[in-house]
């Protein structure tokens, strides 16, 4: 059954009505009644078509706000479910964070409401990789960089993250706000990218990254830093009774060893042929030679099981305040060939 619209059914009761009046009064030539009752259902409909025009607009605008209502519900799931979003206090604590976030990072939102942010990072507050970025942010500016993060299952990923301050209506900051890409993917295009084809250690364009990169820390921070170059002695000889294939694995086997020796901080990579470069990151002299005779030990006493012993020999130079790319390659370089030339299975720094 219909619903009835009272209103409307009362018009049309007061029109049948109005209309009746009119008759009676139009048979009884009685003018002025007739104008009033006229005028009086002229306004009583003006009226009613008003309040008609009024409504439709009201339900049109309704139903246009309920549109955007799901609109805006469907928007906001679409941003929980997909945007990597987190939200902090002061004190680095987490109080809000995305579906999206908590769905890559394996845990929950009880698990990471109240916690430190760091505890994705598995680091400490306090590290010293957190100082740039709270600088930043207490001057009230944005900061934007890479980081390494952990799932709950202890699997790494990477995020491209910027941080925001959050401040209140007086400008005042209270908190700060994160969005996040997860750059995992591209990070691994562009590891492997880096790598050396056969020994899976840096490559040489990577190696003049980081020397770019290390020689700009050195000039700014002034932290003693060392350069070794090193190769295996006579090789092409090794390669000439044995064959190229296990020449392939004497590099694969010595890169790996010496590899699992330097830190993770140092940035070893095959420079070419049997050539191999070590950036040592707040290394002086001193501490250079014992990692050089290390590494050197650890080569001579390992059996590459092709009946000989393989030797290297090492070059060493510290990093300078005038030095580039180019000059100190050449100093390095300059000390590996006069190991060489002295005999080869020695060390020689300037």
């Amino acid at each position: 059954m219909k619903k009835i619209n009272l209103y409307s059914t009362t018009i049309t009761l007061f029109t049948f009505m109005q209309l009746s009046i009119v008759f009676y009064f139009f048979n009884n030539n009685n003018t002025s009644f007739l104008i009033i009752s006229t005028s009086s259902y002229l306004l009583v409909l003006y009226v009613y078509l008003k309040r008609n025009k009024v409504l439709k607009k009201l339900d049109n605008a309704l139903k246009e706000i309920n549109s955007q209502q799901i609109l805006i519900e469907k928007e906001y799931k679409i941003i929980q479910n997909y945007t990597l979003y987190s939200k902090m206090n002061l004190s680095w604590e987490i109080t809000d964070v995305s579906d999206g976030f908590t769905q890559l990072c394996g845990y929950s939102k009880d698990e990471l409401l109240g916690k430190k942010h760091s505890l994705i990072h598995r680091l400490e507050p306090t590290d010293p990789i957190y100082t740039p970025i709270k600088e930043t942010l207490l001057k009230n500016h944005s900061f934007e960089g890479e980081f390494r993060n952990f799932k709950k299952n202890g699997q790494k990923f990477w995020t491209r993250t910027q941080v925001m301050p959050e401040t209140n209506k007086n400008g005042k900051i209270i908190g700060f706000i994160t969005f996040s890409q997860d750059i995992s993917n591209e990070r691994n295009i562009q590891k492997h990218a880096q790598k050396d084809e056969l020994t899976k250690i840096y490559n040489r364009k990577k190696f003049n990254e980081e020397l770019s990169y290390a020689l700009n820390l050195y000039k700014r921070y002034k932290d003693d830093t060392s350069l070794v170059l090193f190769d295996i002695d006579n090789f092409k000889a090794i390669n000439d009774v044995h064959g190229h294939l296990v020449g392939d694995e004497i590099l694969v086997k010595l890169a790996s060893i010496v590899d699992e020796n330097v830190r993770d901080c140092d940035i070893f990579a095959r420079w070419g042929g049997e050539e191999f470069a070590l950036i040592l990151q707040k290394t002086d002299k001193e501490n250079a030679l014992l990692s050089a005779k290390k590494i050197r030990e650890i080569i001579i006493n390992y059996d590459f099981n092709i009946g000989q012993t393989i030797t290297c020999s090492f070059g060493i130079t510290n990093f300078r305040e005038k030095d580039n790319k180019t000059n100190i390659m050449k100093r390095v370089d300059d000390m590996l060939y006069k190991a060489k030339k002295e005999g080869r299975d020695k060390i020689i720094y300037e």
